[in-house]
């Protein structure tokens, strides 16, 4: 995700271990990789791929506007990795509105000549910045409360 604020990559990690029988297993995580590492929380980031998967335009608009709808150059970049490893570079631009007066925002693949419009809910579902995307801490477990002792007396 490439914004005004900055470059944040989020990085799809498998790594091979053993279930407790012994069996081989792979745990996949999600870790922003930069602008540093950590895990990503993963109900967000699976809220993300939900979003880029199912991202789906409001409208097509008239490929003429392409230079009012601010792409060059981006003013936000989305770039997926598919399975087979290509980059897929999803442009956003200004604001825009739809022939039925609907908002949203002007998109386009980079290297496509179709331009866009997105709902501009869509937006928001795919940008994170670092901070968003980083896992909770878990509450620290409180050390236990002492228990009264009789003193027989």
């Amino acid at each position: 995700m490439e914004t005004p604020e900055g470059v944040t990559v989020v990085d799809h990690v498998e790594e091979a271990t053993q279930t407790p029988s012994g069996e081989p297993a792979t745990v996949v995580t999600w870790k922003v990789v930069e602008p540093e590492v950590f895990e990503a929380e993963l109900d967000l980031v699976r809220s993300l791929t939900k979003s880029v998967r199912t991202l789906r335009a409001m409208s097509v608009a008239d490929p003429a506007k392409v230079g009012e709808a601010g792409l060059e150059p981006a003013r936000k970049s989305l770039t997926v990795e598919i399975k087979d490893g290509e980059p897929v570079i999803i442009d956003l631009g200004n604001p825009a509105e739809t022939a039925d007066g609907r908002q949203g925002v002007y998109a386009q693949r980079r290297g496509g000549e179709h331009l866009f419009i997105l709902p501009t809910w869509m937006e928001s579902n795919l940008f994170k910045s670092a901070d968003q995307l980083r896992a909770a801490e878990p509450d620290p477990v409180p050390p236990p409360t002492p228990t009264p002792t009789s003193t027989g007396g």
